[in-house]
């Protein structure tokens, strides 16, 4: 074999061997793996649509979809897709009953060799109708004789004007008393909740308050103790 016909050869050889390197899968997330959602009113559904896509040109194969706890959702439209070919990836995220900021994430598992996972992180400000401040009562530790006073600001973060119909406690020992009944569109009120012990042991329950609106009729706000 002359010079000439080994060095096609070799040519040859190291094609054959380089073509299984190219040719691979490679996931890509269009809108990015970190994406902000904003801010969003609690109990919102998120619903967004992503972009999974296959920038390779072998055969992409999606083996599995799954997220970071029960709140949120997420489904591909196809698991198989071909070199450049994309497929819809949708998410949906429930909100109820979480506050400040929320996290969440989707890991998409697939034969890409360089990125066998994907994780996909969303992010929210979780807005409440009514915030409280502090999120809850803690009277801490009380001798018994002795009386607690803890206040609370409640804020309303709507654009109308919330009405609190009533506040009530299930425990006889502490009495609550507000400072407004009619709170403003960003303006606040202040609860001021008092623990008179009559007994010993634990203080523990909800503050039940009533509301004007529609979708919160009712709001909790819980509190502790420790009578001794």
């Amino acid at each position: 074999m002359n010079y000439f016909s080994r060095t096609m050869f070799l040519l040859a050889l190291a094609m054959c061997f380089s073509v299984p390197l190219f040719a691979q899968p490679r996931i890509n997330i269009k809108e990015g793996t970190e994406l902000q959602l904003g801010e969003v009113r609690e109990g919102t559904v998120i619903q967004k649509k992503l972009t999974l896509q296959n920038l390779g040109t072998d055969t992409l194969i999606i083996e599995d979809v799954r997220t970071s706890c029960g709140c949120t959702v997420a489904k591909t439209h196809k698991t198989r897709l071909s070199g450049n070919e994309s497929t819809a990836l949708d998410v949906s995220l429930n909100t109820a009953k979480f506050k400040g900021t929320f996290k969440k994430e989707v890991i998409v598992a697939s034969n890409d060799p360089s990125h066998p996972t994907v994780t996909i992180a969303l992010r929210a400000d979780i807005r409440h109708d009514i915030e409280f401040e502090p999120g809850f009562v803690n009277f801490h530790d009380v001798i018994l004789g002795n009386k607690v006073t803890v206040s609370v600001t409640i804020k309303n973060t709507t654009k109308k004007t919330v009405t609190i119909h009533s506040v009530t406690s299930p425990d006889s020992q502490i009495t609550l008393k507000l400072s407004t009944h009619k709170i403003p569109s960003q303006k606040t009120a202040i609860l001021t909740t008092t623990l008179k012990p009559s007994k010993k042991g634990q203080v523990l329950g909800q503050f039940e308050m009533k509301t004007n609106l529609p979708d919160k009729p009712v709001i909790n706000l819980s509190f502790i103790g420790n009578v001794q």
